[in-house]
């Protein structure tokens, strides 16, 4: 079993402890999950899900965004979100309503059908779904 985290950088620190509590309950599910992350050298979820794998002793499969011009960063970070997706069969997403790569992530975890758990601000399911439905109308999952 693998599962893939994605997020913001831009979440703030208190998150760090809802990943933490989110994989502690998959490990107690999948006890040799294998952690899928990016890597994001700005820190945020990605870092803070490679700690926990360190910490708890998991794998881990790691997929940088590769090297290249600073202009065409974005089309490489959206090609490594694809990889960390297509990677996992499950996708934790830490999401703070605003990331464009964390919805374009979404967007493809749903495309192709991947177990989604999803990490936000809200609690009422009501307006996470509204937020889901406008996702799948403004983020066509490109790839």
């Amino acid at each position: 079993m693998d599962i893939g985290v994605v997020g913001s950088r831009k979440c703030a620190p208190h998150w760090e402890d809802r990943l933490r509590a989110t994989l502690d309950w998959c490990k107690e599910l999948w006890p040799d999950f294998v952690l899928v992350s990016g890597h994001c050298p700005g820190g945020g979820p990605d870092m803070w899900a490679e700690k926990w794998a360190d910490d708890n002793k998991q794998a881990k499969k790691i997929f940088p965004i590769p090297a290249g011009a600073s202009a065409d960063f974005r089309k490489r970070a959206m090609a490594r979100n694809t990889e960390i997706v297509r990677a996992s069969r499950i996708v934790i997403a830490l999401w703070d309503w605003d990331s464009g790569g964390t919805a374009n992530s979404v967007a493809k975890a749903v495309y192709l059908n991947r177990d989604l758990i999803l990490v936000a601000n809200d609690s009422d399911f009501g307006v996470i779904f509204d937020r889901l439905q406008k996702l799948a109308i403004k983020h066509e999952p490109c790839f």
